[in-house]
């Protein structure tokens, strides 16, 4: 059986890494830094990261990654 080739065709958003700045809202302390992509469907644009990044927690055990500054609630983007 062949399979059918799958026709991609990345826009400037999807070929674009950003950074991020994470951090708690109710400090304004940035505590760490990311790197993301925008992706964008049916007119909206979508910011793409990795779990940990959004839940501040460690993906095996589920516990957070930081034990003095606890789980971001807030994203900063750096054009």
């Amino acid at each position: 059986m062949t399979k059918k080739p799958i026709n991609i065709n990345p826009d400037y958003f999807t070929l674009t890494n950003t950074q991020i700045i994470i951090a708690k809202k109710e400090t304004g302390t940035p505590f760490s830094t990311a790197t993301d992509f925008f992706y964008e469907k049916d007119e909206k644009i979508y910011l793409i990261t990795n779990w940990h990044n959004v839940s501040g927690r460690n993906l095996l055990n589920g516990e957070c990654l930081s034990n003095h500054v606890g789980v971001p609630n807030m994203f900063v983007y750096l054009p």
